[in-house]
């Protein structure tokens, strides 16, 4: 097996800076289907005030992690600000941690506007936003 470098941006609107894997969940229902939760990037000018654009996003493998898919599209984004690219700082939300329970995996990602984390829940072995990701700026909030 061949691990490429990726040394510019992949092409999508929301990683056009790059993207790395911060975390494999495997689909409890199928072996070899993985989900990769990586932290990407646009916008970026990082010598103008570390301007860039931080979000969160799924990737997924069918063939145990050997190769990984990233939607192009927006609807691969699973955290992301509301706000968007700052001229001349950063933002957005990234740099997520994983920790998964019995029930759900929970995503906990800085937001750069405050420095404050925020949680992002979804279903454990499933953490597509589709299937009822939530997300909470209160850690202690109780959710549906």
């Amino acid at each position: 097996m061949v691990i490429q470098k990726i040394t510019t941006g992949i092409g999508s609107m929301y990683a056009n800076c790059g993207l790395w894997m911060e975390d494999i969940i495997k689909d409890k229902s199928n072996p070899v289907h993985f989900y990769g939760i990586v932290h990407a990037e646009s916008a970026c000018n990082y010598l103008n005030g570390g301007q860039t654009d931080k979000s969160a996003a799924i990737m997924e493998s069918y063939d145990q992690g050997y190769s990984w898919l990233l939607p192009s599209s927006l609807e691969g984004q699973a955290i992301k600000s509301p706000s968007g690219p700052q001229i001349g700082m950063p933002t957005g939300e990234g740099d997520c941690t994983v920790v998964t329970d019995t029930d759900y995996h929970y995503m906990y990602c800085l937001r750069q506007a405050d420095w404050k984390f925020i949680v992002a829940r979804a279903p454990n072995g499933n953490p597509r936003p589709v299937t009822g990701l939530s997300i909470t700026t209160d850690p202690g909030a109780k959710q549906d």
